[in-house]
C-alpha cells in the first residue's frame, strides 16, 4: 500500500515505473540491435538507446523536482513484452520475419511507454510542475517519434513481400 494516499504519490509511483521501464530498455535494446539484420532497422534502435539513456537522465530530474531520489518499482508488464516477443523471436530463423516481429514488438513497448508518460504529464499538470511537464513531454516525442519510425518500417516491409525460405 503507498504510504501516502496523495496525487503526488500517484505521481511518483508512476516515474518510477517509468524508471524501472527505461531501465529494463537499456537492456533490451541492445539485443535487439544484435538480434536485427535491417541496417534501417538497426540505426532506428540504436538511437532509441541512446535516447533511452537521455530519457533516464530526465526521468532522474523528475525526481529531484518532486524531492524524491531516483527509486524502481518493478514493471511486470515491459517484462512480459519482452519475454513474449523473445518466446516468438526463438522460434524464428528467417531474418526478415525476426526483424518484422522485432519492429512489431518495440511498438507494442512504445504503446505501452506511451501510455504511462502521457499518465506522468497529466499529473504534473494537475500538480501545476511545469518543468516536470516538459521534460516529461521531451521523453513523450522521442516515443512517439520511435513508434512513427517502426510503423513506417512495418507498413514497408511486410512479410508477405518476402517468399519465405524453405
Amino acid at each position: 500500500m503507498l504510504k501516502n494516499q496523495t496525487p503526488e504519490a500517484v505521481a511518483v509511483y508512476t516515474i518510477q515505473m517509468l524508471y524501472d521501464i527505461e531501465s529494463v530498455l537499456e537492456k533490451a535494446i541492445p539485443k535487439m540491435i544484435k538480434a536485427v539484420s535491417d541496417e534501417v532497422l538497426r540505426a532506428g534502435f540504436e538511437t532509441h538507446l541512446a535516447q533511452t539513456t537521455n530519457q533516464k537522465e530526465r526521468l532522474e530530474a523528475v525526481f529531484s523536482s518532486y524531492d524524491k531520489k531516483p527509486r524502481k518499482v518493478k514493471v511486470e508488464a515491459i517484462r512480459a513484452l519482452i519475454t513474449d516477443s523473445k518466446t516468438l523471436l526463438d522460434q524464428l530463423e528467417d531474418e526478415v520475419l525476426i526483424d518484422y516481429v522485432l519492429a512489431a514488438s518495440g511498438r507494442a513497448i512504445e504503446h505501452y511507454e506511451m501510455a504511462l508518460y502521457r499518465a506522468a504529464i497529466i499529473d504534473a499538470q494537475n500538480l501545476e510542475l511545469t518543468d516536470v511537464e516538459e521534460l516529461l513531454q521531451k521523453n513523450l516525442e522521442e516515443e512517439l517519434v520511435m513508434d512513427g519510425a517502426l510503423a513506417i518500417w512495418v507498413e514497408n516491409n511486410p512479410p508477405t513481400l518476402y517468399p519465405a525460405k524453405l
